[in-house]
């Protein structure tokens, strides 16, 4: 976090992945993940690279708050129609199977 703090832009998106959620025997439990990413500031996902559980959900979350940052601060402006409340969600006119195939500004 030092590093972040130091080196990173004022407005760049923390999270905290907790990866290998699939397991039975974690290093960390939730509610430690949770505990320092609360302490942080940042949101908290547990997360799966082998079954992919959250990994989408976590990459939607930083996409949506980093684009709510920027039109906050002023650094983009959003196209007519769209509004600019909490960010991209990730839930626009459903494709095949039943996901979006854009994100939408809510």
């Amino acid at each position: 976090m030092d590093n972040i703090r130091k080196h990173a832009s004022p407005n760049c998106v923390k999270v905290l992945l907790g990866n290998k959620s699939d397991l039975p025997d974690r290093a960390i439990s939730k509610e430690q993940g949770q505990e320092v990413a609360d302490e942080y500031g940042m949101e908290f996902f547990e997360t799966s690279a082998k079954t992919g559980f959250n990994v989408e959900q976590a990459f939607f979350d930083i996409a949506k708050t980093a684009i709510a940052k920027q039109v906050k601060i002023g650094a983009i402006e959003l196209p007519d129609g769209i509004g600019a409340g909490a960010g991209a969600t990730g839930k626009g006119a459903a494709g095949k199977g039943g996901k979006s195939d854009r994100c939408t500004i809510s």
